[in-house]
Protein backbone atom coordinates (compact mmCIF):
# COMPACT_ATOMS: atom_id res chain seq x y z
CA UNK A 1 0.00 0.00 0.00
CA UNK A 2 1.57 3.24 -1.14
CA UNK A 3 0.31 6.72 1.38
CA UNK A 4 0.59 10.04 0.07
CA UNK A 5 3.63 12.05 1.98
CA UNK A 6 2.44 14.04 4.87
CA UNK A 7 3.30 17.44 6.26
CA UNK A 8 2.84 19.17 9.60
CA UNK A 9 1.61 22.30 10.97
CA UNK A 10 3.03 23.53 13.93
CA UNK A 11 0.65 25.32 16.32
CA UNK A 12 3.74 27.18 19.22
CA UNK A 13 1.72 27.87 22.30
CA UNK A 14 3.18 29.01 26.00
CA UNK A 15 1.32 27.60 28.21
CA UNK A 16 -1.36 24.59 28.06
CA UNK A 17 -3.12 22.48 31.07
CA UNK A 18 -1.83 19.82 28.70
CA UNK A 19 -1.18 19.21 24.94
CA UNK A 20 -2.95 16.19 24.97
CA UNK A 21 -6.26 18.32 26.11
CA UNK A 22 -5.84 20.78 23.52
CA UNK A 23 -5.42 18.44 20.80
CA UNK A 24 -8.66 16.41 21.43
CA UNK A 25 -10.48 19.94 22.54
CA UNK A 26 -9.86 20.61 18.57
CA UNK A 27 -11.07 17.57 17.39
CA UNK A 28 -14.05 18.07 19.30
CA UNK A 29 -14.79 21.21 18.07
CA UNK A 30 -14.04 20.03 14.35
CA UNK A 31 -10.92 22.49 13.87
CA UNK A 32 -8.60 19.66 13.56
CA UNK A 33 -6.64 18.23 10.53
CA UNK A 34 -4.08 15.37 9.81
CA UNK A 35 -0.39 16.36 10.68
CA UNK A 36 -1.50 19.31 12.96
CA UNK A 37 0.77 19.41 16.09
CA UNK A 38 0.49 21.13 19.61
CA UNK A 39 3.85 22.31 20.80
CA UNK A 40 4.07 24.17 24.56
CA UNK A 41 6.58 25.59 26.35
CA UNK A 42 4.75 24.53 29.91
CA UNK A 43 2.18 22.40 30.46
CA UNK A 44 0.32 23.23 33.88
CA UNK A 45 -1.28 19.69 34.27
CA UNK A 46 0.89 17.25 32.00
CA UNK A 47 -0.34 13.85 31.51
CA UNK A 48 1.38 10.12 31.52
CA UNK A 49 0.23 6.86 31.10
CA UNK A 50 -2.45 5.50 33.34
CA UNK A 51 -2.69 8.65 35.12
CA UNK A 52 0.57 9.63 35.70
CA UNK A 53 1.91 13.13 35.57
CA UNK A 54 4.09 14.49 32.91
CA UNK A 55 5.92 17.23 35.12
CA UNK A 56 8.24 19.41 32.78
CA UNK A 57 10.13 22.40 33.57
CA UNK A 58 9.01 25.69 31.58
CA UNK A 59 10.96 26.01 28.57
CA UNK A 60 12.86 23.36 29.01
CA UNK A 61 11.58 20.72 27.41
CA UNK A 62 9.18 19.26 24.63
CA UNK A 63 5.47 19.15 25.05
CA UNK A 64 4.24 18.11 21.75
CA UNK A 65 0.79 16.39 20.57
CA UNK A 66 0.29 15.42 16.94
CA UNK A 67 -3.19 15.08 15.50
CA UNK A 68 -3.70 12.01 12.94
CA UNK A 69 -6.06 9.79 11.40
CA UNK A 70 -4.97 6.57 11.74
CA UNK A 71 -6.70 4.91 9.02
CA UNK A 72 -4.96 6.81 6.91
CA UNK A 73 -1.64 5.65 7.07
CA UNK A 74 -3.14 1.74 7.22
CA UNK A 75 -2.81 1.94 11.02
CA UNK A 76 -5.84 -0.54 12.35
CA UNK A 77 -4.19 -1.31 15.98
CA UNK A 78 -3.43 0.84 18.51
CA UNK A 79 0.06 -0.72 19.76
CA UNK A 80 1.01 -0.25 15.96
CA UNK A 81 1.19 3.63 16.75
CA UNK A 82 2.85 3.08 20.08
CA UNK A 83 5.73 1.30 18.51
CA UNK A 84 5.99 3.47 15.82
CA UNK A 85 6.23 6.72 17.91
CA UNK A 86 8.69 4.53 20.37
CA UNK A 87 10.68 3.42 17.79
CA UNK A 88 10.87 7.42 16.02
CA UNK A 89 11.73 9.10 18.67
CA UNK A 90 14.76 6.80 19.66
CA UNK A 91 15.90 7.52 16.45
CA UNK A 92 15.71 10.68 16.88
CA UNK A 93 17.33 10.91 20.70
CA UNK A 94 19.84 8.59 20.01
CA UNK A 95 20.89 10.27 16.81
CA UNK A 96 21.14 13.43 18.84
CA UNK A 97 23.13 12.17 21.83
CA UNK A 98 25.18 9.67 20.20
CA UNK A 99 24.57 6.86 22.98
CA UNK A 100 22.68 3.90 22.33
CA UNK A 101 19.08 4.47 23.18
CA UNK A 102 16.21 1.57 24.34
CA UNK A 103 12.63 1.53 24.62
CA UNK A 104 10.98 0.29 28.13
CA UNK A 105 7.93 -1.66 27.82
CA UNK A 106 5.36 -0.20 26.73
CA UNK A 107 6.04 3.49 25.99
CA UNK A 108 8.64 5.31 27.65
CA UNK A 109 12.64 6.15 26.01
CA UNK A 110 15.25 5.09 28.28
CA UNK A 111 19.34 5.90 27.85
CA UNK A 112 21.14 3.45 30.34
CA UNK A 113 18.79 2.76 33.31
CA UNK A 114 16.71 6.30 33.58
CA UNK A 115 13.86 7.95 31.07
CA UNK A 116 14.13 10.69 28.57
CA UNK A 117 11.09 10.74 27.08
CA UNK A 118 7.27 9.20 27.01
CA UNK A 119 4.63 8.78 25.37
CA UNK A 120 0.65 9.14 25.82
CA UNK A 121 -1.75 8.09 22.70
CA UNK A 122 -5.25 8.68 23.06
CA UNK A 123 -8.23 8.06 20.45
CA UNK A 124 -11.41 9.08 19.67
CA UNK A 125 -13.61 6.57 18.41
CA UNK A 126 -17.06 5.88 16.72
CA UNK A 127 -18.48 2.50 16.67
CA UNK A 128 -15.63 0.38 15.61
CA UNK A 129 -13.66 3.44 13.44
CA UNK A 130 -10.53 4.78 14.64
CA UNK A 131 -11.00 8.44 13.75
CA UNK A 132 -8.51 10.39 15.35
CA UNK A 133 -5.48 9.72 17.20
CA UNK A 134 -3.49 12.32 19.45
CA UNK A 135 0.58 11.15 19.69
CA UNK A 136 1.72 12.88 22.58
CA UNK A 137 5.40 13.09 23.22
CA UNK A 138 7.32 14.61 26.12
CA UNK A 139 10.98 14.83 26.25
CA UNK A 140 13.69 16.06 28.84
CA UNK A 141 15.90 18.50 27.06
CA UNK A 142 17.83 20.57 28.75
CA UNK A 143 16.88 20.29 32.33
CA UNK A 144 19.66 20.44 34.94
CA UNK A 145 17.42 19.24 37.43
CA UNK A 146 14.09 17.41 38.23
CA UNK A 147 11.19 17.66 40.95
CA UNK A 148 11.99 14.97 43.94
CA UNK A 149 8.33 13.33 42.67
CA UNK A 150 10.07 12.21 39.65
CA UNK A 151 11.74 8.26 39.64
CA UNK A 152 14.80 8.13 37.90
CA UNK A 153 13.96 10.97 34.86
CA UNK A 154 17.31 12.03 32.74
CA UNK A 155 17.32 15.10 30.25
CA UNK A 156 19.93 15.13 26.68
CA UNK A 157 21.17 17.56 27.98
CA UNK A 158 22.70 15.70 31.33
CA UNK A 159 23.53 12.90 29.03
CA UNK A 160 25.57 15.04 26.40
CA UNK A 161 26.75 17.98 27.76
CA UNK A 162 24.78 20.22 25.18
CA UNK A 163 22.29 22.63 25.06
CA UNK A 164 19.73 21.57 22.42
CA UNK A 165 17.45 24.01 20.25
CA UNK A 166 13.80 22.61 21.35
CA UNK A 167 12.21 23.66 18.12
CA UNK A 168 14.90 22.06 16.10
CA UNK A 169 14.27 19.15 17.73
CA UNK A 170 10.57 19.12 17.72
CA UNK A 171 10.88 19.29 13.77
CA UNK A 172 13.29 16.21 13.75
CA UNK A 173 10.94 14.37 15.27
CA UNK A 174 7.61 15.10 13.92
CA UNK A 175 10.09 14.55 10.35
CA UNK A 176 10.84 11.38 11.67
CA UNK A 177 7.51 10.48 12.83
CA UNK A 178 5.51 11.17 9.77
CA UNK A 179 8.31 9.39 7.29
CA UNK A 180 7.84 5.95 9.60
CA UNK A 181 4.04 6.55 9.65
CA UNK A 182 4.11 6.50 5.65
CA UNK A 183 6.67 4.65 4.84
CA UNK A 184 7.43 2.10 7.52
CA UNK A 185 5.31 -1.41 7.48
CA UNK A 186 4.35 -2.56 11.02
CA UNK A 187 6.52 -5.73 10.26
CA UNK A 188 9.51 -3.17 10.36
CA UNK A 189 8.28 -1.29 13.42
CA UNK A 190 7.68 -4.28 15.47
CA UNK A 191 11.08 -5.99 14.78
CA UNK A 192 12.65 -2.82 15.79
CA UNK A 193 10.97 -2.41 18.52
CA UNK A 194 11.78 -5.13 19.66
CA UNK A 195 15.34 -4.88 19.10
CA UNK A 196 15.90 -1.98 21.01
CA UNK A 197 13.84 -3.37 24.10
CA UNK A 198 14.73 -2.49 27.85
CA UNK A 199 16.42 -4.98 29.22
CA UNK A 200 15.50 -7.60 26.91
CA UNK A 201 16.74 -11.20 27.62
CA UNK A 202 17.52 -10.10 31.33
CA UNK A 203 15.81 -10.67 34.27
CA UNK A 204 12.91 -7.74 35.48
CA UNK A 205 10.82 -7.79 38.07
CA UNK A 206 6.94 -7.29 38.03
CA UNK A 207 4.29 -7.10 40.22
CA UNK A 208 0.65 -8.89 39.44
CA UNK A 209 -2.05 -8.08 41.66
CA UNK A 210 -0.53 -8.94 45.12
CA UNK A 211 2.55 -10.86 43.25
CA UNK A 212 5.62 -9.83 42.82
CA UNK A 213 8.04 -12.18 40.35
CA UNK A 214 11.10 -12.03 38.62
CA UNK A 215 11.46 -13.24 34.99
CA UNK A 216 13.55 -13.01 31.80
CA UNK A 217 11.96 -10.32 29.58
CA UNK A 218 12.25 -12.09 25.97
CA UNK A 219 10.25 -9.79 23.94
CA UNK A 220 6.78 -8.18 23.35
CA UNK A 221 4.01 -9.89 21.04
CA UNK A 222 2.47 -7.92 18.11
CA UNK A 223 -0.40 -7.16 20.56
CA UNK A 224 1.58 -5.27 22.92
CA UNK A 225 1.77 -7.93 25.52
CA UNK A 226 5.19 -8.54 27.61
CA UNK A 227 6.85 -12.05 26.89
CA UNK A 228 8.87 -13.50 29.71
CA UNK A 229 10.59 -17.02 29.75
CA UNK A 230 8.71 -18.37 32.87
CA UNK A 231 6.90 -21.40 32.75
CA UNK A 232 3.14 -20.99 31.93
CA UNK A 233 3.88 -17.44 32.47
CA UNK A 234 0.86 -15.31 30.47
CA UNK A 235 1.74 -12.68 27.85
CA UNK A 236 0.45 -9.52 30.19
CA UNK A 237 -0.82 -6.91 28.67
CA UNK A 238 -0.55 -2.98 29.44
CA UNK A 239 -1.57 -1.95 32.80
CA UNK A 240 -1.95 -5.70 33.92
CA UNK A 241 1.65 -5.51 35.48
CA UNK A 242 3.40 -3.11 37.24
CA UNK A 243 7.75 -2.74 36.41
CA UNK A 244 9.38 -2.66 39.82
CA UNK A 245 12.62 -3.07 38.25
Amino acid sequence: MTFVEQKFRLLDLDTVDSTNNYAMSLIRDNKAHDGLAILARHQTQGKGQRGKVWIDEAGESINCSLIIRPSDYGIIQPFHLVALTACALRKVIEATIRHPVHIKWPNDIYVDDKKAAGILIESITKGNEWQWAVIGFGINVNQSAFSSELVNPVSLRQLSGKHYDIKRLVDDCLNILLKELNHKTFSEIFSSYNKHLYKRNQEITLQHKEEIFTELLSGVDENGSILLEGDLLPAFRTGEVTWIH
